[in-house]
């Protein structure tokens, strides 16, 4: 087995891993053991979801986008974002004009495609590789995942060289199993909580979950 098929057997195995565990992700508390000083957790502005950034990703974000980068100096990509659909848009129908876009690059293929549960609501991860500007020496290693609720559809997004994927496969289900969207009410607006305060309950603002707290210590972006 050639060098390049080893890292295509191995990202595979990854892949398959990293299904079953997203599948069962969000059905058990968080293990803290799991969990490293510098990763970051971040809450949306408006309150769409709110999730626990992995350590080596320094992000910025840009109304319903989150884009971050790696620091190692990969060139690993990830972005997290929220987008409105039609109304008759279906979870198929998105992912299906996803891996569309994808099939124009060079040397496109589709891995695997697997339906999961986040909490409570049906999702698609999908992975896929490609040649980056159709140089076989340098394929690139694509996930995203893709939830619809409502009008919204949340979409999760990394791509690496696939060398390097690997290497990302344990950061990636961190990603995962701390990713909780919000309710979505008729009008496409994020459902929040009531957060309490001693004197006061307060609106408008997202409140922080006490399962976040723990990673924000000056860390919130």
């Amino acid at each position: 087995m050639d060098m390049k098929m080893l890292k295509l057997s191995l990202w595979v195995v990854g892949l398959t891993l990293l299904s079953s565990q997203g599948a069962n992700a969000q059905n058990a508390e968080w293990n803290p053991a799991l969990f490293k000083p510098a990763d970051k957790a971040f809450v949306q502005q408006e309150g769409y979801y709110h999730v626990v950034i992995p350590q080596g990703f320094t992000c910025e974000e840009k109304k319903r986008r989150l884009e971050c980068r790696s620091a190692k100096g990969d060139s690993a990509l990830l972005h997290l974002e929220v987008v409105n659909i039609p109304a008759n848009g279906t979870l198929e129908l998105v992912a299906l004009n996803y891996e569309r876009r994808f099939q124009k690059k060079s040397h496109y293929q589709l891995l695997q495609k697997s339906k999961l549960t986040v909490d409570g609501t049906p999702a698609i991860l999908h992975s896929l590789r490609y040649d980056y500007l159709g140089n076989v020496q340098t394929p690139v290693a694509v996930q995203a995942l893709y939830l619809v609720r409502q009008n919204k559809l949340f979409l999760i997004h990394f791509e690496c060289a696939l060398q390097h994927y690997a290497g990302y496969v344990q950061a990636l289900g961190k990603l995962y199993n701390t990713f909780k969207p919000a309710q979505i009410d008729p009008g496409g607006h994020p459902v929040l909580p009531r957060a309490k305060t001693k004197n006061r309950t307060t609106k408008g603002k997202p409140p922080v979950p006490n399962n976040l707290k723990p990673f924000l210590d000056g860390r919130r972006f």
